[in-house]
């Protein structure tokens, strides 16, 4: 899976940002999608409805990807706001950022009452173990 998504980054050149604000009253999510050649292809919605709106950037972008790799980006995504739930019991904010740099490189951001952090790996399998490690 992680050999798709850094050729999907490297054919794209984009950067990814999945954000979840549980202060929010409704449209809990954004969805950003960053041409890093060209800023101004820069796309942003707010939403309830994450997925669509990743797939519809996706499109809106012409980025060539299989439904497969992008449904499982977007469940990495989801996998992490489940099982942050699970820990935080307040308000949670978080962001998950991915980009490729020299490698594919993935961002996670959280503010919440009980837990501010912050952690980069280029190992999906890190995020998770930090995720877990919370607890």
């Amino acid at each position: 899976m992680c050999l798709k998504f850094q050729e999907f980054f490297k054919e794209n050149n984009i950067k990814i940002i999945f954000k979840y604000d549980g202060e929010r009253k409704n449209k809990l999510f954004t969805v950003m999608l960053a041409d890093k050649d060209d800023f101004e292809n820069t796309l942003v919605k707010d939403t309830d409805n994450p997925y669509e709106v990743f797939q519809y950037f996706i499109d809106e972008l012409n980025i060539n990807i299989s439904n497969e790799v992008n449904r499982q980006y977007f469940n990495t995504f989801l996998n992490l706001k489940i099982q942050l739930d699970k820990l935080i019991k307040s308000d949670l904010v978080f962001i998950f950022t991915s980009e490729l740099t020299n490698e594919l490189n993935f961002y996670i951001s959280i503010i919440s009452n009980e837990i501010t952090t912050k952690f980069k790996s280029c190992d999906m399998k890190k995020i998770l173990k930090f995720i877990e490690n919370l607890a």
